[in-house]
């Protein structure tokens, strides 16, 4: 099952439980859609999120997913930065090789209801 869904539901369906991911594989994920994803998780749990994260010991797994074995824990060290500083809407310290400005933010009604999508500062990988 999905992580990331499965924790969606049980939100739904609960309102006090702690909601954890066990471990997130950060360096097999590009970390501008975790940042989304996870963001997305602990808002609509009203902040019940526990975001466990790891670098990996299979290199099997990352050859099934494209991700690069290499240096894999440094790409773990600046996928939390970005993820971090995007929720402060800041570019992190020495990542302007890899990140770029550019994503949009949902502006929401009186009812939690997404009206609009506005332009804000945040953060998109150019190669993973």
């Amino acid at each position: 099952m999905d992580m990331v869904s499965s924790i969606g539901f049980l939100a739904a369906c609960t309102s006090t439980l702690r909601l954890g991911t066990g471990i997130c594989i950060l360096p097999q994920n590009n970390p501008v859609y975790a940042a989304k994803e996870y963001a997305t998780l602990d808002f609509l749990s009203n902040g019940r999120l526990d975001f466990g994260v790891g670098v990996g010991w299979s290199w099997e797994e990352f050859e099934a997913c494209g991700a690069p074995w290499p240096n894999r824990g440094k790409r773990c060290d600046e996928y939390l930065d970005v993820i971090n500083e995007s929720h402060m809407h800041n570019v992190p310290p020495g990542s302007e090789s890899h990140f770029k400005v550019v994503v949009v933010s949902p502006v929401f009604d009186d009812l939690g209801r997404v009206q609009r999508h506005q332009r804000m500062n945040a953060l998109l990988a150019d190669e993973l």
